[in-house]
């Protein structure tokens, strides 16, 4: 970009203007003892002008600045570019941005502007840079362009894609919490700060490792079906999926046979009885249910009743065996 500038002066002549990064090329016709214009050069940053008067053996310093570099638009605009792990070419289109090669930072808070977020560099002019996005995530990330001489434009934002969810594997684990895998897309760079929840009050799958298209997290110690899995990266969340423990399964019960009037510690063994089991035999309750740490055995009292092959079931909430 290039200026008109008024230089003044008083009671002298000029015969030439020059600074330290080109010459002021005079305007025709503007020359007076008191005043010329000049276009200056292509610059950036503080320059200062050396004003040479005749017969005055030292010349006339003063200074003048170029403006900061001045962010006007990104593209591509479309947001589905814009990935966790993007890899695309981006072109910032703005002003002041000057000829040498300077930085184009990205950060999702503005102290960590210039840790490790450079967009890679491919072509840049005064009014047009293209270069590489780094990987990244979040909604309103911080973007600001410096040139050389450390001047720094304002801030701009743009947003990553949010989280998508796809699939999870296996749906279905048992009560004592196990691994599973969770696929999709936008899970963000390695040290992102984020959680993936399953929605049992305020228990979460507590995460093994991620990367930008898959999570391996440990589901908590609980029970039932239909819980809710949503994954939320730097402030954005996913949509959400299903995940089922598995129903308790019964093996034997010892003894087999007892009083009708009830009263007869029974055990029995079997997987994924949850330490708050309900057990019922003919859809009577047994009583001081007790389930083991591992949760593949209880003993619970016998109900009153009567007949034989009596259903003898254990359950919690929507899961029975």
């Amino acid at each position: 970009m290039f200026f008109l500038c008024f230089f003044f002066l008083d009671n002298f002549r000029f015969t030439g203007t020059e600074s330290q990064i080109g010459v002021c090329t005079a305007v025709a016709g503007s020359w007076s003892h008191t005043q010329v214009v000049c276009t200056t050069p292509p610059g950036m940053g503080l320059a200062w002008v050396v004003m040479r008067v005749t017969d005055y053996a030292t010349p006339t310093y003063f200074a003048w600045s170029y403006q900061y570099p001045v962010l006007l638009s990104f593209e591509p605009t479309t947001a589905t570019t814009w990935a966790t792990n993007a890899n695309v070419l981006v072109t910032i289109t703005g002003e002041s941005f000057a000829a040498a090669v300077g930085s184009v930072d990205f950060a999702r808070n503005v102290s960590s502007i210039n840790v490790n977020t450079n967009c890679a560099i491919q072509t840049w002019t005064h009014t047009k840079i293209i270069c590489k996005l780094p990987d990244g995530e979040g909604a309103n990330v911080y973007a600001q362009v410096s040139t050389q001489n450390g001047f720094i434009s304002s801030l701009s934002t743009f947003s990553y894609l949010p989280p998508v969810l796809t699939t999870i594997t296996p749906q279905n684990g048992p009560t004592t919490g196990s691994a599973i895998t969770i696929a999709g897309s936008n899970f963000g760079t390695v040290n992102t700060p984020f959680t993936v929840s399953v929605a049992l009050g305020n228990l979460t799958c507590a995460v093994q490792s991620h990367s930008h298209v898959q999570i391996i997290c440990l589901t908590p110690v609980f029970y039932s079906r239909g819980h809710v899995v949503q994954v939320t990266v730097a402030g954005q969340v996913s949509n959400t999926l299903v995940y089922n423990y598995a129903a308790p399964t019964l093996l034997t019960i010892s003894p087999d046979n007892g009083p009708s009037g009830g009263g007869q510690t029974v055990t029995l063994t079997g997987t994924y009885f949850t330490t708050v089991a309900t057990v019922t035999i003919d859809g009577k309750d047994c009583t001081s249910v007790a389930v083991n740490a591992g949760q593949t055995s209880l003993t619970c009292i016998t109900p009153v009743g009567g007949g034989t092959n009596r259903l003898v079931q254990a359950r919690k909430n929507k899961t029975k065996s």
